[in-house]
């Protein structure tokens, strides 16, 4: 129970919390991060990520002074200690994300089978949470846990929506929404919705095996350009170095950055897959 002490009578844990709002840029930064991390699957905590970085950004640049004494290849090595670990979260985000979505169908007929054998939607929800597949089955088990202390279903699974950030769970959170507050043939509805959530998860790997040539070509064209200004840069510096030392050669270098990452944004807005 929550209220404030002046309030005549306390009331019951109904609905979940808002999320905070974040006040300024560190804890809009903070709270993004530790979004980042949770979703990974790792089960690593924000404080162990962070050490991780630290020591990475570390490590990397102090090979690197070992190695040639040079400072740029200290401040490059400095920049690639920290982008290293961000953007394995990334990856592994990614990856966490796409093992859930593949999952979904099978939790939903099985919700919608154990509706139709009888039991109640809370009952359905832990029949999904014991015997669904491990991934999917730990967030509807944190889901179940907060409905026995009394929160509703819909408000759990609302929760469990912001925290996947999927849009079939959203449109699954949305009907059961619906059915709580107008009733209806739930199992069928339910039977409907992973229909529909197999068939995306289909059509989706159908066009990642069309489009894998393109997406494979707009890879390497991305990644040739700074792979081979790494290879100059540590096996003949010298290249770089007239660059570096003429004002001309630094307009040059940057505005080569900046189209690098024009054209590498372009090609990811054409490629991605949005369904």
């Amino acid at each position: 129970m929550y209220g404030p002490e002046e309030a005549e009578a306390p009331t019951l844990i109904g609905s979940e919390a808002q999320p905070k709002l974040p006040s300024g840029w560190s804890d809009w930064l903070d709270q993004h991060f530790e979004h980042l991390v949770k979703q990974t699957g790792i089960g690593w905590t924000s404080e162990q990520i962070l050490g991780a970085m630290a020591l990475t950004a570390v490590v990397i640049p102090g090979a690197m002074l070992l190695w040639r004494g040079d400072l740029w290849l200290v401040t490059l090595g400095l920049f690639l200690g920290v982008a290293a670990p961000l953007t394995a979260l990334a990856i592994m985000r990614r990856r966490w994300r796409n093992q859930l979505q593949a999952q979904l169908p099978d939790a939903f007929f099985l919700l919608a089978r154990s509706l139709r054998a009888g039991e109640s939607l809370e009952q359905g929800l832990e029949t999904v949470a014991t015997h669904g597949t491990r991934l999917l089955a730990d967030e509807f088990r944190q889901g179940v846990e907060k409905i026995k202390l009394g929160m509703a279903a819909p408000a759990a699974l609302r929760g469990m929506s912001r925290r996947l950030e999927l849009p079939d769970f959203n449109v699954f959170v949305a009907a059961v929404t619906l059915h709580r507050s107008v009733g209806g043939n739930l199992t069928v509805l339910l039977d409907r919705v992973a229909s529909s959530t197999r068939d995306r998860n289909l059509f989706r790997g159908y066009v990642l095996a069309a489009t894998a040539l393109s997406r494979i070509t707009g890879f390497s064209i991305a990644l040739a350009p700074p792979l081979l200004f790494l290879g100059y840069f540590f096996w003949q510096p010298e290249y770089i170095v007239d660059f570096t030392q003429s004002p001309l050669g630094m307009r040059a270098l940057w505005t080569a950055l900046g189209l690098e990452l024009v054209g590498a944004a372009w090609m990811y807005y054409l490629l991605r897959i949005d369904y």
